[in-house]
């Protein structure tokens, strides 16, 4: 059981670098929730808050929503499974990142450009 969620724990948002900044927006870990719901399988989270450090050790963007505990990067293992993640996250978010890797970003940062889809 989770303590943010049903399925989540603050420290799997937390940065990864041990820093201890945890500052995971609610909001965003529900919707998290709600796609693990519509999915019936656990998440894999890869990436939720950042310090300035982690963000630039990982190569973020300067502007990066992750600083602000607005966003989180998902692991996806497969092509049907990133299909399946995106069916319903287009359903939440109003910002995803699709990249070439076996991640997808989502966000809620409304400071940055709405209804996007973008690549990395």
């Amino acid at each position: 059981m989770g303590d943010l969620t049903v399925n989540f724990d603050r420290e799997e948002f937390a940065c990864k670098c041990g820093c201890g900044a945890d500052h995971i927006e609610l909001q965003v870990v529900e919707k998290i929730q709600l796609i693990r719901n519509a999915l019936g399988v656990p998440l894999q989270i890869r990436s939720g808050v950042r310090c300035a450090k982690r963000n630039a050790e990982v190569g973020g963007k300067e502007n990066s929503a992750h600083l602000r505990g607005l966003a989180v990067d998902v692991f996806v293992p497969t092509s049907n499974f990133r299909y399946l993640f995106l069916r319903q996250a287009i359903k939440i978010f109003r910002r995803i990142e699709v990249p070439s890797g076996q991640w997808v970003h989502v966000d809620q940062d409304e400071s940055l450009p709405q209804d996007v889809c973008f690549t990395s």
